[in-house]
């Protein structure tokens, strides 16, 4: 059953040129679906129209349809978006606002205004799935940039969306911090969500079902 379904997706910038070109392409549930391209060849931008960040932040030419979990996603309210699907940024103190990693994992929960017994519940569950227990009170800022991946990626997750996107997951990370967020990939598609990556080093190859290439705003089944 496909999760994720884009249809002629084309994008452009205000007075520039086509970003992306007409893509169109599924993901089913449970799927790992890496896009690889060099810098510059939309894979963020296509990170942010599968999230709904775009068309609704800058002023752009956009047209086809992006639906995820039979969400609209271009005409959804964002937070339903957020809740069927979640970014995970390249920079990850982008996406970090908390001085403690329990309250950056309960952040989001608490402006869904889920109960606070139930936030106790999935936030010290999810620090021990990822394996951040013994840093509860720590800064994320001061953390690793592997573990503060891990934090990012389990702040998104605990909001409960099926697809969870990374956007350049490897990038400035040593092998250490690679090898953290590889474990965090995995248990994400043990849990049975659906993994979408842009890469550039295909350093999530060995994880991926299919491979798919952006080049000049279009979709490629090769390099």
């Amino acid at each position: 059953m496909n999760i994720i379904e884009v249809k002629d997706l084309s994008l452009a910038y205000e007075d520039g040129p086509r970003v992306l070109d007409g893509l169109s392409f599924t993901a089913e549930e449970g799927e790992a679906l890496v896009f690889a391209g060099l810098s510059g060849s939309g894979k963020t931008t296509l990170c942010s129209c599968l999230c709904g960040i775009l068309p609704r932040t800058e002023a752009v030419a956009f047209s086809g349809s992006v639906t995820v979990d039979g969400v609209d996603i271009p005409h959804a309210p964002l937070h339903e978006c957020a809740q069927h699907i979640a970014l995970v940024f390249q920079n990850p103190d982008d996406q970090l606002v908390c001085t403690a990693v329990e309250d950056e994992l309960a952040f989001g929960l608490e402006n869904l205004c889920v109960p606070p017994e139930e936030i106790r519940r999935r936030v010290d569950g999810t620090m021990a799935e990822f394996g951040l227990s013994g840093m509860a009170l720590s800064d994320p800022a001061k953390l690793s940039g592997g573990q503060k991946k891990l934090v990012t990626i389990a702040s998104t997750l605990i909001l409960g969306p099926r697809v969870i996107v990374l956007d350049e997951p490897m990038t400035g990370l040593d092998a250490e911090s690679r090898e953290l967020v590889l474990n965090a990939v995995k248990r994400l598609l043990e849990r049975g969500c659906t993994v979408v990556a842009v890469e550039h080093d295909l350093s999530l190859a060995p994880y991926a079902d299919r491979i798919l290439y952006l080049r000049d705003g279009k979709l490629h089944d090769k390099p």
